[in-house]
């Protein structure tokens, strides 16, 4: 359903994820490169285990965990992005699409102005073989 969200992962976890890595162990000791990485590692614990509790013993969890429907809807949902990025696409494919219609009419009129001077330059020569005779 949502096709470049295979590219936009290969991207993410492999060239800004490094890189993020990187500048944060850059850092005096690695204290922010902890804090960062603890950070992170407590909130994906946290989705993870509100998730299997929501499978297991949903009685136990507060009301507002029962669902995700709190949390906005660019962090719950690909939707979002992926309108974002189909009406780029579209449109940049649409801008090619007129670039490249423009391109073939004027490759088309130049096909038809070269085809009629072929047979401007036809019958002149046909003229002139019958005028000879």
């Amino acid at each position: 359903m949502y096709r470049w969200f295979a590219g936009a992962f290969m991207a993410l976890m492999f060239v800004f994820g490094p890189i993020v890595f990187m500048f944060l162990s850059s850092f005096w000791n690695g204290v922010l490169a902890l804090f960062t990485a603890g950070m992170i590692i407590a909130v994906v614990l946290f989705f993870i285990c509100v998730n299997i509790m929501r499978e297991q013993c949903p009685g136990i969890l507060p009301d507002i965990y029962i669902s995700w429907k709190w949390l906005p809807k660019w962090i719950r949902s690909l939707k979002p992005y992926d309108e974002f990025i189909s009406a780029c696409c579209t449109k940049a494919a649409e801008s090619s699409a007129r670039a490249l219609s423009f391109t073939n009419r004027r490759n088309n009129s130049n096909t038809m102005n070269d085809n009629n001077r072929v047979e401007v330059e036809m019958e002149r020569v046909n003229a002139a073989f019958e005028h000879e005779q």
